[in-house]
């Protein structure tokens, strides 16, 4: 069954397993390479704060930040996804060595069990996303990083498409962080260049126009030439680079560094 998703529209059925092609696209495109690096350098960054060595990516998909992180330094990474097929593909592309198939509101690991938990893009797909944070903070001993989309205003159908519940406005996300029994020791915007490439695409979509049963996700929709991947790579990075600081007034998504209470 597919959730209805915040418009009140219920989702269409886009699955990973019939688009790997558009998946690998994604992953190798200049949009989530770009988002994989920034988060697996916060990730890096909040791990040698905290101190220790083993990552929990929850909800690691194919595990397209994986090698990201890994890049960064952190050898000792679990994954966990609900979705089979997606652990499945990524053991297949040798990018997930240690994965198991959970689902984050149900984590099969002890308390306590992970120096940081990495949770990205994730949230957004889960009805109580609620009873999945306080799963995500209960299995981490040390910091958790979330990342989740921002801005209702922002919806498209590339949200109904991957199954979105919902945009995150600031004070939700805090709402939801505080009443999951957690301190915010950080809550800041990112990714300036897709918000604004997804204002231009509300601009100039017709109205009342419905998504194809076979689109696929912003992110994997458009084959970019090679030398515009790469500005796009570039500019995309620099930005981030700002978001990181925490300095960036406005981006498509929140990333947030979270800590249960004691």
């Amino acid at each position: 069954m597919h959730p209805a998703s915040q418009s009140g529209v219920a989702s269409a059925p886009y699955q990973f397993s019939a688009a790997p092609q558009a998946e690998e696209r994604g992953i190798t495109g200049w949009y989530l390479r770009s988002r994989h690096r920034f988060v697996a350098r916060l990730a890096s960054r909040a791990l040698k704060q905290a101190g220790g060595a083993s990552v929990l990516d929850a909800g690691c998909g194919t595990g397209g930040l994986t090698g990201f992180l890994e890049a960064e330094g952190i050898q000792v990474i679990t994954g966990c996804d609900a979705e089979a097929e997606a652990i499945a593909h990524g053991k297949a592309q040798g990018r997930l060595k240690n994965a198991v198939v959970a689902d984050v509101c149900r984590l099969p690991f002890d308390d306590n069990a992970f120096d940081l938990v990495v949770c990205s893009e994730v949230l957004e797909h889960v009805p109580d996303h609620q009873a999945g944070l306080r799963e995500i903070l209960r299995v981490s001993r040390g910091p958790v990083l979330i990342t989740v989309p921002a801005h209702p205003y922002l919806w498209t159908d590339s949200d109904q498409l991957l199954h979105h519940q919902r945009r995150y406005t600031r004070a939700q996300l805090s709402d939801v962080i505080l009443s999951g029994d957690a301190t915010i020791e950080r809550l800041a915007p990112f990714g300036a260049i897709p918000g604004l490439m997804i204002l231009l695409f509300k601009l100039l979509k017709p109205r009342g126009s419905k998504p194809c049963e076979n689109q696929k996700p912003l992110a994997s929709r458009v084959a970019w030439p090679n030398w515009l991947n790469a500005i796009l790579y570039a500019a995309s990075n620099a930005e981030l680079a700002l978001a990181a600081s925490g300095c960036f007034p406005w981006g498509h998504a929140w990333w947030a560094l979270i800590r249960k209470k004691v």
